[in-house]
C-alpha cells in the first residue's frame, strides 16, 4: 500500500472519529429542581449493542453503562438508575450506531412537561442560538469541550440586525478542560433584548444543548435551535492606506491577518466607516473630482455616490439604526465646516450646527452628536441634542480637542488632544468629567475609534516614522500593532461579525 493511501485512511479514520463523536451535552442537577431519564430507541428489526460514559463538569469519567436494546424497542432509565449513581453532568455515547439516544428533562416536585432532547453529533468552533421573549422565558447553553486542551468560550449578543450589543467571556466558561462542561444562562451576562441572538465562539471543537425554560418558576425545561456555525466570528478593521501609491480603503481581519484592497482608483478614498449591520462601509472619494461621500459593500462592490456637491463632504458616521449618515461640510451659506446628516434612502441632507462643527459622532441612543467645534479661539467638544437643538460643551481647554467618538455603551467619550504638547489619546465621561490620558508618546497619537464591545480602541500613529494602525485596550492599557507598512495607514474602523 503506497504512503498516499495510508494517508488518506488515516485521515478519513480520524474525520470518522470525530463524526462518531455522539453526545447527551446536558444532564440535569437533581439539587436544582429536574430529573433526567436517558431513553434508548432501537431503530431497525435488529437488536444492538449499546455503551454510555459518564462524565462530570471536570471532564472525570465517572461510570459506564452497557447493554443490549431489542430489535425496535425503546428503554427509559434514570440516571441512578443507568450508571449507579444521583449526578453526572453530561454523556458520552461510545457505541450503538443504530441506537437512537435521547434525554427527557422534567421538572420535579410538580406538574411539569417533560423536554425530549435528542443527542448531538455536531461539533464546531462556532455556534449561533437564537433567544426566546425575554419577559417569558430564559435560555442558556450547556458546552462540552471536544478539544484535547482546555478551551475559553466567548458570547457575543447581536440585535436582530446583526448589530453588535455586547461581547463577553463568562468566567463559567472559561477554562472548560478536555471532556469537560460549562453551563451558562444568558440572563446571567447579558441584558435580554426581544429579537437578539448569541453567537458563541470556542477556541476549540465543542457540541452544544441550548436549553429554555420558563420564568413562572421553571417547571418547564425544553430544548432551543443551536446552529453551528460553518465559520467564526472576526474582528475586522477597515482603514484607508497609501501603500500601492495613492490612498485606497483596506480591510483587515485581526484573526488570520488578511489583508483586502477594496478601492482601486487614481483618486482618494479615505475615512472609511462600517455601517452597524456590517454591511456596507461609507467614505470619502475625490473620485468626481470635488470630496464626496460614496457607500459600497463590504467587499468593495455595488458602490454609489451619495453625496454630490462643489463643496468637500467628508468625516461620515452612520446613525447607530443605519438610516442616516452625519458628516462634515464646507457647503454651508458661511462657508465655514459644519455638521450635516443625510437620509441614506431619500439623500435629503440637513444642516445641523450653524456655528462651526467637524467630526461629529452619534451617541448610541441616536439622540446627540458630540463634535468637535470654536469657543473663541479654543477647539473644544460639544454635544448636541437632536431632539431639543440645545448644545452642551464638554471640553474647556486652550488644547485643540478633536475626533470624538462615543464608546457602544454610552458611557464614554474617546477623542485625540495636543494638551500636553502633541497628539495623545484620551477619554472621559460622556458628561465631559474624569477626563484620562490613555496614550503617552513623542509621536502623534490620532483618530481613536472604539470596538463594537467597547474593549478597545483603533487609533492611527506616528511612533513608527509612519502612520500605523494600533488596538489599544482601554481597561489594561495594552497596545497591539495591527498593520506594519511604509506607507501611511489611517482611520482605522472596527467591526466584529463574518
Amino acid at each position: 500500500m503506497s504512503k498516499t493511501n495510508v494517508f488518506l485512511i488515516g485521515l478519513f479514520m480520524w474525520v470518522s472519529g470525530w463524526a462518531q463523536t455522539r453526545m447527551i451535552p446536558h444532564v440535569t442537577r437533581a439539587a436544582g429542581g429536574f430529573s433526567t431519564h436517558i431513553q434508548i430507541h432501537g431503530l431497525d428489526s435488529s437488536a444492538h449493542d449499546w455503551a454510555l460514559e459518564a462524565f462530570d463538569a471536570q471532564g472525570l469519567l465517572l461510570a459506564a453503562a452497557e447493554g443490549t436494546i431489542a430489535a425496535g424497542g425503546f428503554q427509559s432509565s434514570s440516571i441512578a438508575d443507568l450508571f449507579g449513581i444521583d449526578e453526572v453532568s453530561h454523556i458520552r455515547i461510545v457505541e450503538g450506531d443504530e441506537v437512537m439516544f435521547t434525554a427527557g428533562y422534567q421538572a420535579t416536585g410538580e406538574a411539569s412537561g417533560i423536554a425530549h432532547v435528542v443527542e448531538e453529533d455536531r461539533f464546531a468552533q462556532a455556534w449561533r442560538v437564537p433567544a426566546g421573549s425575554a419577559s417569558v422565558t430564559w435560555d442558556g447553553i450547556a458546552v462540552v469541550n471536544l478539544d484535547d486542551g482546555a478551551v475559553d468560550i466567548r458570547v457575543v449578543q447581536f440585535d436582530g440586525q446583526g448589530r453588535l450589543l455586547n461581547d463577553r467571556s463568562p468566567a463559567s466558561l472559561s477554562g472548560i478542560a478536555p471532556s469537560g462542561k460549562g453551563l451558562l444562562v444568558f440572563s446571567q451576562a447579558f441584558s435580554p433584548v426581544e429579537g437578539s441572538f448569541y453567537e458563541v465562539q470556542s477556541t476549540g471543537d465543542i457540541t452544544i444543548t441550548a436549553l429554555r425554560g420558563d420564568l413562572d418558576g421553571s417547571r418547564f425545561l425544553w430544548s432551543n435551535a443551536a446552529i453551528p456555525m460553518t465559520s467564526p466570528l472576526a474582528t475586522k478593521t477597515v482603514f484607508s492606506s497609501t501603500r500601492d501609491g495613492n490612498e485606497e480603503i483596506y480591510i483587515l481581519n485581526e484573526e488570520d491577518g488578511e489583508l483586502r484592497r477594496l478601492t482601486t482608483h487614481p483618486a482618494q478614498d479615505t475615512e472609511p466607516e462600517w455601517s452597524p449591520d456590517g454591511h456596507k462601509i461609507v467614505f470619502r472619494s475625490h473620485r468626481s473630482g470635488d470630496g464626496d461621500l460614496y457607500v459600497m459593500d463590504t467587499d468593495g462592490s455595488n458602490l454609489q455616490q451619495l453625496t454630490s456637491h462643489p463643496a468637500l463632504d467628508g468625516q461620515p458616521v452612520w446613525s447607530p439604526d443605519g438610516q442616516q449618515i452625519a458628516f462634515s461640510s464646507l457647503r454651508s451659506d458661511s462657508g465655514r465646516p459644519e455638521v450635516f446628516v443625510i437620509d441614506v434612502e431619500s439623500q435629503m441632507v440637513t444642516q445641523l450646527t450653524f456655528a462651526l462643527g467637524v467630526s461629529p459622532s452619534w451617541s448610541p441612543s441616536g439622540s446627540q452628536i458630540v463634535f468637535q467645534t470654536l469657543f473663541g479661539n479654543n477647539n473644544d467638544l460639544s454635544i448636541l441634542s437632536l431632539i431639543d437643538g440645545s448644545l452642551t460643551r464638554l471640553t474647556d481647554s486652550v488644547a485643540f480637542d478633536e475626533a470624538p467618538d462615543w464608546s457602544p455603551d454610552g458611557t464614554l467619550i474617546a477623542f485625540e488632544s495636543d494638551r500636553h504638547g502633541n497628539n495623545e489619546i484620551y477619554v472621559m465621561n460622556a458628561d465631559g468629567t474624569n477626563v484620562i490620558r490613555l496614550t503617552n508618546h513623542l509621536a502623534s497619537d490620532e483618530n481613536p475609534k472604539w470596538s463594537p464591545d467597547g474593549k478597545w480602541l483603533r487609533f492611527s500613529s506616528f511612533r513608527d516614522g509612519d502612520f500605523e494602525i494600533y488596538a489599544l485596550s482601554v481597561e489594561s492599557g495594552s497596545l497591539i500593532r495591527l498593520t506594519d507598512s511604509p506607507a501611511d495607514d489611517e482611520f482605522p474602523n472596527t467591526f466584529i461579525g463574518r
